[in-house]
């Protein structure tokens, strides 16, 4: 950077030499203050220093650069000395890293959180009430969760090595782990007809239609025809105490269902 100097009078100077160097002083700070003020005579700025490419604050974790190379240079930068890897910075192509951010409204809530030391990422529309994406909760020992919050109502969605667990805000949740789904708690549906069994090709049979084949509480059994259950018909059989009777068979009949 230039330096702005004047010569100093000596005291042999005579008063046409004086009003030369006084001309000289107010020729250069008329330039300087009539709009040719630049980098090469100012070195700080209210604690801000002024380089050639770059304007900086006086510890260099935050400022804008002008340095121009093939590479997407960093133009504004914030957390580091070293621009390319501040935590917050923006390049001449436009893209930027932040490494942290809160968005939120002039009321404070909703508001929006990245944060990558804790929550990820979370969306609240009060403080009790969010949805956030976390690894690091210990309620659920570091595994990836999606969490779902109302108050002092939790519905979580883990995925661990146990697989996918879905819970609710109520004692009853679904854990999916491989091709096994288990259902805790009440599971409703509209019809035993919501309930396909995909194996049978090229229709899948519904439960219900498969329960409509089967035997019905309190209905009569079809009539079963006249059977000697082995026995000929007309056979004597001794009953106990020493009488006897003639085998006849068992008739027609039918059977009431239970």
């Amino acid at each position: 950077m230039g330096q702005i100097t004047f010569s100093r009078p000596n005291g042999t100077e005579s008063v046409s030499e004086l009003a030369d160097m006084v001309a000289k002083m107010q020729k250069t700070v008329e330039f300087i203050v009539n709009g040719n003020l630049g980098t090469a005579n100012v070195r700080e700025i209210a604690k801000w220093q002024v380089d050639p490419d770059r304007f900086a604050s006086q510890d260099g974790d935050v400022g804008i650069s002008t340095v121009d190379t093939a590479g997407d240079d960093v133009r504004f930068w914030a957390g580091s000395t070293v621009p390319e890897i501040a935590p917050w910075r923006v390049h001449k192509s436009g893209k930027g890293v932040a490494t942290g951010m809160l968005i939120k409204s002039a009321a404070d809530y909703p508001m929006v959180v990245m944060d990558p030391e804790d929550q990820l990422f979370g969306a609240y529309r009060t403080a009790d009430q969010s949805i956030t994406m976390e690894t690091n909760n210990s309620s659920f020992a570091g595994a990836p969760v999606l969490l779902f919050r109302d108050g002092g109502h939790l519905s979580p969605f883990v995925f661990d090595t146990d697989g996918l667990q879905i819970g609710t805000a109520h004692p009853a949740g679904i854990t999916v782990v491989g091709n096994t789904i288990d259902l805790q708690g009440t599971v409703r549906l509209p019809s035993f007809a919501n309930l396909l069994d995909m194996s049978v090709t090229p229709t899948p049979v519904s439960l219900a239609s498969t329960l409509a084949t089967k035997a019905g509480k309190s209905l009569q059994t079809l009539a079963a025809g006249a059977t000697n259950c082995g026995i000929p018909i007309g056979t004597q059989l001794m009953a106990v105490g020493g009488s006897s009777f003639e085998w006849g068979g068992v008739p027609n009949h039918t059977h009431t269902q239970q």
